[in-house]
């Protein structure tokens, strides 16, 4: 029996946390509906480190692997899922003795 996969990713959203300094995620319609066009379309402007998100070896390895080579099979498997909600900055202790 296959065991159940539960996607961990948080949603985006206006007040997702961002590193000091790097881009905000954003979503806005260009063409919107309710004031004419034919059709909602919509555009995304955002880090490559907003919300859940994996950073590849070549974030700090200029000769590492980028994302689109990594095996996908990595990130299948067990976690941990930690509540820090209210904890600024969130520290190595959050994490001990976690169950």
């Amino acid at each position: 029996m296959t065991p159940p996969f539960f996607d961990i990713s948080r949603p985006l959203h206006d007040a997702t946390p961002v590193w000091d300094g790097d881009t905000a995620y954003r979503f806005a319609l260009g063409w919107n509906m309710a004031h004419g066009a034919s059709v909602n379309v919509g555009a995304v402007t955002l880090s490559l480190h907003t919300g859940t998100h994996v950073d590849a070896p070549f974030h700090f390895d200029p000769d590492g692997a980028t994302v689109d080579t990594l095996d996908l099979s990595v990130f299948v498997g067990a976690a941990r899922v930690v509540d820090a909600t209210g904890h600024d900055p969130i520290g190595v202790e959050r994490f001990r003795d976690v169950d």
